[in-house]
């Protein structure tokens, strides 16, 4: 009877740990479960601002020096029944640096005073080119980028190299002749 008695008190004694050891997790768990982050949401509002940069025009070509005519050339020009006599100027360049990041592109006008002696007399009534586009008194669309060419440029500067000519007409009087040449750089779809 003392080695069931004992028997007994030593089981009893084993689930009693067991079950203490059991009761000591259950109130981890319990604890735990107490320390959870709430269940009430919060947010915080972020926000970022990207501004615009410029649309700029640069490194323009100073003076457009074109060669000379002489009055045997526009005398022989006239006489085969030419209205003038095409002359070569130089390579006119400009650099324009688009950051505006609006993917539009842009577009290069020109127009042109007119060749006049300095006084303003004597107008020449000729053309001038540029591009192979004629270029008058009102503006005319010389170069343009597309936004995907300003996209794929070096921080959306491009530079670009103009031919130009003017075509002296065959009456022109013997005289040195200035005209100005305006650009105006436009923003959106290249035209």
């Amino acid at each position: 009877m003392k080695k069931l008695v004992l028997a007994s008190l030593l089981s009893v004694s084993v689930l009693g740990a067991t079950s203490a050891a059991f009761a000591s997790n259950t109130a981890d768990t319990t604890t735990a479960t107490s320390n959870q982050i709430s269940k009430t949401p919060a947010v915080t509002d972020a926000s970022v601002s990207v501004t615009a940069g410029d649309l700029t025009l640069s490194n323009v070509t100073g003076k457009d020096a074109f060669t000379s005519v002489s009055a045997t050339d526009l005398l022989s020009a006239k006489a085969a029944g030419k209205t003038a006599v095409t002359v070569a100027g130089q390579d006119l360049s400009a650099t324009v640096t688009d950051q505006t990041l609006s993917h539009a592109g842009w577009h290069l006008n020109a127009n042109f005073s007119g060749f006049a002696k300095a006084d303003g007399s004597n107008p020449l009534a000729g053309a001038l080119t540029i591009n192979n586009k004629t270029v008058g008194t009102t503006d005319v669309a010389v170069d343009s980028a597309t936004g995907d060419a300003v996209d794929a440029a070096t921080n959306g500067v491009i530079t670009d190299t103009y031919k130009s000519s003017y075509d002296v007409p065959t009456n022109a009087e013997v005289g040195d002749y200035t005209g100005t040449i305006n650009w105006n750089l436009v923003a959106g779809p290249a035209k």
